[in-house]
This record gives structure tokens, sequence and C-alpha cells, in this order.
């Protein structure tokens, strides 16, 4: 008697055990990496336009030698701009037309990719998944290093994910492009660039 009452429990216990398992969601630093890395589209190339009139980046570039202007124009002054031979490895090419009144540059700055998994948080009710991570600037360019704040510095972001049948998914709320939720992290949801 005792025997059978020995067995019904470990069945018991062995069923309590796989219902709470199958209730169990888990999201590993390897796969929320293979997330972000997928939904961001890691790495993201990105590349600044700098305008050659009156323009502080354009100040620099003059100044540190990637490109020069020269001003043009009689009712109305304005410069034009030329890229150095220093430049022209960073220069992605020229935006608007030529008999503008103004010479806007393309210019590559960095590329920002993954760093590492800071945090991850699950609720278990709602089969969310909160993923805390940073960025990290490469192949920043000495134009990037000039134009852009705090270049070398990795920035921290945040994506909720949703647990389904299939797999993990970016949470509805956030269903943006990989490129505008980097631009988000990287500078903020007010640059335009």
């Amino acid at each position: 008697m005792k025997n059978l009452i020995f067995r019904k429990c470990n069945v018991i216990i062995l069923i309590l055990i796989i219902f709470s398992g199958c209730n169990q969601i888990k999201l590993t630093n390897e796969e929320a990496q293979k997330l972000i890395i997928k939904e961001l589209s890691l790495p993201q190339k990105f590349a600044k336009n700098v305008s050659a009139n009156w323009s502080s980046d354009a100040d620099k570039l003059v100044k540190e030698g990637f490109m020069y202007r020269k001003e043009v124009g009689f009712i109305v002054l304005h410069y034009r701009g030329y890229i150095t031979e220093k430049g022209k490895p960073f220069y992605l090419g020229k935006n608007g037309k030529d008999n503008e009144l103004e010479d806007v540059f393309n210019f590559k700055t960095f590329d920002a990719d993954f760093d590492a998994i800071t945090g991850i948080a699950i609720n278990k009710d709602d089969q969310t998944a909160t993923v805390r991570f940073t960025l990290k600037p490469i192949n920043v360019t000495p134009i990037g290093t000039l134009i852009e704040e705090n270049i070398n510095n990795t920035r921290n972001g945040e994506l909720v994910f949703k647990k389904f049948d299939n797999g993990w998914q970016l949470a509805k709320d956030q269903n943006k492009g990989g490129t505008e939720l980097v631009k988000e992290i990287w500078w903020g949801k007010n640059r335009e660039n």
C-alpha cells in the first residue's frame, strides 16, 4: 500500500513539474543578442549631410582640410564647396543640384553595432521580455569624430519582445524599422539625419 501511494505521489509531482515547465518563458543573452542584431539590422552605416554655407560642421571640415569653400554670387553671397583629397575617402556624394544656392555634401561618419546585453527582465503574465543593451560605434571616420558629438561613447537601448508560438518578436508598439530604432537610440527621437 505504501508503494502505491509513493508511486502516485511521484506521478503527481512529475505532472506538476511538466506543467509548471510549460508555463516558463526564457530568453538567454545569446538569443537576445541575435534578436537585437536582426531587428536593428546591425551594423548600421551612418552619414551626415554638411552644407557648405554658414555651417559649423563645414567650418570644422574646412579648418581640418577635408573641404574648402569659395564665396560666389553677386546679389546673394553664398559658398561653393569642394572636397579635398583628404576628404575624398569619406565623401559619399552631393545632395542637391549644382545650380542651387547651397552645396550639401554627404560624408560617412561611423557604423553602429551591437555591444552587449546589460539586462533581461521577463514578464511571465504578459509573455514579454524587456531587453536592455548597448550599441557601440565602429569604423568611426575622422569626419565623424569632428562633427558628431560623443561619437566614441556607447549608447543604451531597450527593446520589448513578445513570446509567440513561433518565437520572440518585437512588441507591437515598437514596430519600427531597424534604422529608425538605431537613430532613436543613438541621438534620441528629435534628431533628423
